[in-house]
């Protein structure tokens, strides 16, 4: 009877003993997690400012860049005639001029109308071109020439011309290379050329 009260008492004991045990560890967890704690939240960023630059609308001259000037291309020279007792006046020319003789100078002023085959010079017909014939090619090209001092025609071109290039090329072609006038001052003519098959050739 005795021993089985001492067993009761050893597991009371026992019991009690190991209940403080759970109380002391329950304790000390409890003081450690107040003691941390969670941690502290962490700082808000610093805000960032805006910095606004204001440039000023001129720079001082020092610090000012030169104006870049575009490169323009030389002008070419203009074709001026010599001082000639046959050309009456000049006129101002601007820029650099190549001086040309009389002989190469074209006058300013209006042509002289000319009926083909009728007034002054020798005045040959063009040849009808062969192509032109066959293709049943007409029309009539009005030509504008100058003459030199020497009486030779110096240039000629188809001021007014047809619809066929040969016929324009065959009056043109004629002008320069036949038509001779007398020896004077320099002279410009406009004269039409009329290139028409007749009987149907």
């Amino acid at each position: 009877m005795s021993s089985k009260n001492d067993n009761e008492v050893g597991l009371i004991a026992v019991f009690t003993l190991v209940l403080w045990v759970f109380c002391a560890i329950v304790s000390v967890v409890g003081l450690l997690t107040q003691s941390h704690g969670p941690p502290p939240p962490a700082p808000p960023p610093p805000h960032a400012q805006l910095l606004t630059v204001q440039l000023a609308d001129e720079l001082p001259p020092s610090l000012s860049a030169p104006p870049v000037q575009p490169k323009s291309a030389p002008a070419a020279p203009q074709t001026v005639a010599e001082p000639s007792t046959e050309i009456p006046f000049e006129l101002p020319i601007a820029g650099p001029v190549r001086i040309a003789s009389t002989r190469e100078a074209v006058p300013v002023s209006a042509p002289v109308h000319l009926t083909f085959g009728v007034g002054e010079g020798r005045q040959p017909s063009p040849e009808y071109p062969r192509e032109a014939v066959l293709a049943q090619e007409q029309g009539t090209v009005v030509v504008v020439f100058t003459v030199g001092t020497n009486g030779r025609v110096t240039s000629a071109i188809a001021s007014s011309p047809s619809p066929w290039e040969i016929l324009n090329q065959a009056a043109v072609r004629r002008i320069r290379q036949a038509w001779r006038f007398s020896p004077g001052p320099v002279r410009t003519y406009q004269v039409a050329i009329q290139f028409q098959l007749t009987n149907g050739k």
